[in-house]
């Protein structure tokens, strides 16, 4: 849009007054010239262009003249921006990845308009690599609104951009651009011949607003290489991504990423707010390949779904009824999330005993279970059976039962009543206690009995307690519900940060220990 300001003396009617600098300022678009001043013609005009800044609404543009004298006169203006129908469209014929030497290659930019002519329009080419002709990288549009330039290589070798660009009478600027490769004539490269899948990172994600303290990431990096015959990685190929799915908004942050110096390129998912499977589909050229499959999930254990029991296959000698000291029996600990798939790989369980000794078995032993790559949501620990143990039903450490404590950091249970996978306004959870282990099995808590204290105040907290800080050192009103599914914008009232929660307050993204225990030889 153009602006023009007149500039008179006196009044309106009075004489023009040309060589006077005019400053202009907007607070909804940009301004060129770009530093917002212009100096009056022989007609006392002072001519401005605003140009949209992505900035949609209403907004002042505000002229000022000051004088010799230093009065200061103004006058404004008020205007609305949006973005409107593009009036040029550039397109570079030529494909992304095109290579050139010395000899150079042809490059061709074609304009259309969504009304008017085509023709003696002027378009710029730059270029990241090589050596553009015309030497000022400058061409008009023939009758067909096509442009054209030649592209040289200059004796070196690498990838670059190249990039056409047309600015119209408003200051508007359309451009497109492709990737290059720019070889010598003495080092040809091989064209791609391959493309693979190598790695996603990670391989389950977080639902879009539950990352972050939970260890799990809203976004995966998906890789795939693009080598040659010789199985060398082939740079500046312009890769194009898209997802098997969109289900609950699952995305990409680009449609394509061009491949670097080890011919790799990277596509970048974010999660949506459903639980999907998802795999990313890559294609140059003819060449089209399927990544892993991605899991969008919550991935951390739920509490209804976190058990250990004696497993039904005793392995290594071990047997689930031991009678004497030293004897073993195999644990088994299960890990599901809220929608039922297993656990994220190299997530955590503790496991406490009041008799004996327990642990995951193998060349590194230790006192907690470990879920790994085909665990599919189990994991294995051993107990062995301390001197003076006595079998039966159940075998007993010093008359009391031997009894083993698993847990590890998860979510509690809610009924899901709108089905939208997230805890909302309304719907009600399962409050759990802290982890406890019941030595002389009378299903409570007493004291001396081992806990862990979740919340850090000193006590052991029944089920109604799953909030920190917790005021004054007790238990609030109401309890929340904890976990993964407490996200602002689904209708929930998540406490603010570092406060204390409030009669108002229904969730929080807080953690909790999820938990079971185990009678052995029961």
């Amino acid at each position: 849009m153009t602006v023009t300001v007149n500039l008179r003396s006196g009044s309106a009617s009075g004489p023009v007054v040309a060589g006077a600098l005019i400053s202009l300022s907007s607070a909804i678009s940009d301004i060129a010239p770009s530093n917002g001043a212009a100096v009056t013609d022989a007609s006392g005009n002072a001519t401005f262009t605003l140009q949209y800044n992505g900035i949609n609404g209403a907004g002042t543009v505000a002229a000022s003249y000051t004088s010799a004298e230093g009065n200061t006169f103004s006058n404004s203006l008020n205007v609305t921006a949006s973005q409107g129908t593009p009036q040029y469209t550039v397109d570079i014929q030529q494909a992304s990845g095109t290579q050139f030497d010395e000899s150079g290659v042809d490059i061709t930019a074609q304009v259309t308009a969504s009304s008017g002519s085509v023709a003696n329009l002027v378009i710029a080419l730059a270029s990241t690599v090589g050596v553009i002709e015309p030497n000022n990288g400058l061409d008009l549009t023939n009758g067909s609104g096509v442009a054209s330039f030649s592209l040289r290589g200059d004796g070196t070798t690498g990838a670059g951009t190249v990039t056409a660009s047309l600015t119209d009478s408003d200051g508007n600027t359309y451009e497109d651009s492709i990737s290059v490769y720019m070889f010598s004539s003495g080092s040809a490269i091989d064209l791609p011949s391959k493309m693979v899948f190598v790695s996603a990172a990670p391989e389950t994600v977080a639902l879009k607003g539950s990352g972050g303290g939970t260890g799990l990431s809203e976004q995966s990096l998906v890789t795939f290489k693009v080598t040659d015959s010789s199985d060398e990685g082939v740079s500046g190929q312009t890769v194009s991504f898209s997802l098997s799915t969109d289900l609950g908004g699952v995305a990409l942050d680009s449609t394509s990423a061009t491949t670097d110096s080890a011919g790799n390129a990277v596509a970048v998912v974010n999660s949506g707010t459903l639980p999907t499977p998802v795999r990313v589909i890559a294609t140059l050229g003819d060449l089209i390949v399927l990544s892993d499959t991605l899991n969008v999930s919550s991935g951390l254990p739920v509490a209804s779904r976190f058990s250990i029991y004696v497993a039904s296959t005793q392995v290594g000698g071990c047997t689930a009824a031991p009678t004497n000291a030293g004897n073993c029996t195999t644990l088994e600990i299960s890990g599901f999330d809220r929608f039922g798939n297993p656990v994220v790989d190299g997530t955590v369980v503790n496991v406490v005993t009041n008799c004996g000794g327990v642990g995951q078995d193998g060349t590194n032993s230790t006192g907690s279970c470990v879920f790994g790559t085909d665990s599919f949501g189990r994991c294995e620990v051993t107990w062995i059976a301390p001197e003076g143990w006595s079998g039966g039903a159940p075998g007993t450490c010093s008359g009391e039962p031997g009894r083993v404590l698993a847990y590890t950091l998860g979510e509690e249970d809610f009924t899901d009543s709108d089905g939208d996978a997230y805890f909302s306004q309304g719907d009600s959870n399962t409050e759990e206690a802290e982890p406890y282990l019941d030595e002389n099995n009378d299903t409570n808590h007493d004291s001396g009995e081992f806990f862990v204290d979740w919340n850090k105040n000193g006590q052991y907290d029944q089920p109604n307690t799953s909030v920190t800080p917790l005021p004054s050192g007790q238990a609030p009103a109401r309890a929340l519900y904890n976990g993964t599914a407490c996200v602002a914008s689904k209708g929930a009232m998540p406490p603010a940060i570092s406060t204390p929660p409030a009669e108002s307050d229904d969730c929080t993204s807080q953690l909790i220990y999820v938990w079971d225990d185990v009678l052995v030889d029961p």
